[in-house]
């Protein structure tokens, strides 16, 4: 109750050998800038999911080509070897999303299927698509009835992961 005694009766030996906090686990990503410093707790403009328990996120500003996820079923711990380099920095990625069951994510100049390794858990590859256009700004895309909705340099377009249409006209 509020207000009642507290009395400790764990040794020092006990809570020595006890259990740690894990120190590895950063929210919501670590990264390294170009000057090799490394910086803990980057925010992140792009965070979605859950596929198989994983979220994904990307938008670090110091690795603008590197793909981010989750330790399983805990959207608080990105630890720093949840990481894969996609593209160049320069093509940059931009956002993603799940659609279908399947977690994709944008570049500047094209999409790229996500997949968690099954095999080895933690795992994740990412694989261009057949979709040769991107997103001309973060958050020029929608997920709807029919795939992902999308706006690119040259028009609007939709894809379900794979050739992307153009519906600019249409």
């Amino acid at each position: 109750a509020a207000g009642a005694a507290v009395t400790d009766t764990r040794s020092g030996r006990s809570i020595v050998s006890g259990i740690t906090l894990p120190t590895h686990l950063f929210q919501p990503v670590a990264t390294v800038t170009s000057a090799g410093v490394t910086v803990l707790a980057q925010p992140i403009t792009s965070i979605w999911g859950p596929v198989q328990d994983l979220f994904f996120g990307c938008g670090d500003p110091n690795r603008p080509g590197h793909l981010y996820w989750t330790l399983p079923g805990n959207l608080d711990a990105w630890p720093s070897v949840n990481a894969v380099e996609v593209c160049s920095p320069s093509e940059e990625l931009m956002a993603g999303c799940v659609y279908a069951g399947q977690p994709f994510v944008f570049s500047r100049l094209r999409l790229f299927s996500c997949f968690p390794n099954l095999s080895a858990p933690g795992q994740v590859a990412a694989i261009p698509t057949a979709c040769t256009r991107g997103l001309v700004a973060r958050w020029s895309f929608d997920v709807g009835y029919g795939g992902i909705f999308f706006i690119s340099q040259d028009g609007i377009y939709v894809t379900q992961g794979g050739p992307e249409q153009n519906i600019t006209d249409a």
